[in-house]
């Protein structure tokens, strides 16, 4: 009986976030729709979708958190999916919000790209405790991969517009020289904050006179200032990258409490 009861509960449980999820919260967001300003390609294979919302003031959000996008005629249904803003985290009333999506599968390699401006979405967020607001440190290390550049991205853009002076090393590895999206919005943003940025290429071009390879601990070793044990260091990318810095790190004497991580793969 005590069993069953156990059972009955869990089943009231999911029913219940089932209700809340696919009823409930579809019809609470259902006038609150943003609308596509802009869709450009970016590097690295993906493209950022600028949104504006449309009769309601939309959200501020901490930089680092995501949001789940819901395209198509209604908001009801099951195709929702999470993606990290990748514009600055202070947003006025009524101001834009942007996501980079990288082309992983059938929405965001074909519907994505389909995309134009007039189009409407909805979204559910913010969401996540992946945010540089909820760890304050004397400086900080971001390390990041691939497409898990966008929330460290929003990051950097937030520190800009705030005037934020602390030192931020970024370590941001890919593929190779085209596949680092940001790129050159990283360099400029180096040029207004006391940001470094190292860049890892896996096949480098010829004539490269950066790092190459994979970020590890011997090379964050290399740049990491005298003080890095007080830094707090968030990581964002694929999962040998993540597994790899979560053993690095330690092994550097690097706090676990100060180590922050994002695996896009678990949602």
């Amino acid at each position: 009986p005590i069993m069953r009861a156990v059972w009955l509960v869990y089943a009231i449980l999911v029913a219940g976030l089932l209700l809340y999820y696919k009823i409930l919260l579809p019809i609470l967001n259902w006038n609150k729709t943003w609308e596509v300003v802009e869709n450009r390609e970016e590097r690295g294979d993906s493209r950022t979708l600028v949104l504006k919302p449309v009769g309601h003031e939309g959200y501020s959000f901490e930089p680092g958190q995501f949001a789940w996008l819901k395209s198509g005629r209604t908001p009801f249904g099951w195709g929702q999916h999470p993606i990290s803003m990748s514009s600055m985290g202070d947003v006025e009333p009524g101001g834009e919000v942007a996501f980079t999506i990288k082309n992983l599968g059938d929405w965001s390699g074909e519907e994505v790209p389909s995309l134009k401006a007039g189009d409407r979405l909805w979204l559910d967020g913010p969401h996540g405790v992946f945010s540089m607001d909820r760890e304050q440190a004397m400086g900080y290390v971001f390390i990041g991969g691939g497409i898990g550049i966008t929330p460290l991205y929003s990051m950097l853009q937030t520190m800009v517009e705030r005037e934020d002076v602390r030192p931020v090393l970024l370590f941001y590895g890919g593929r190779d020289w085209e596949d680092l999206t940001f790129r050159e919005e990283l360099d400029a943003l180096s040029k207004q904050m006391n940001l470094q940025v190292i860049y890892v290429l896996e096949n480098p071009p010829e004539g490269w006179q950066g790092e190459t390879g994979y970020v590890t601990a011997e090379l964050l070793r290399r740049y990491l200032p005298k003080q890095y044990k007080r830094f707090v260091y968030f990581v964002c990318g694929p999962d040998p990258m993540m597994d790899a810095m979560e053993e690095a790190l330690p092994a550097l004497g690097v706090p676990r409490e100060n180590v922050q991580t994002e695996r896009f793969s678990m949602v």
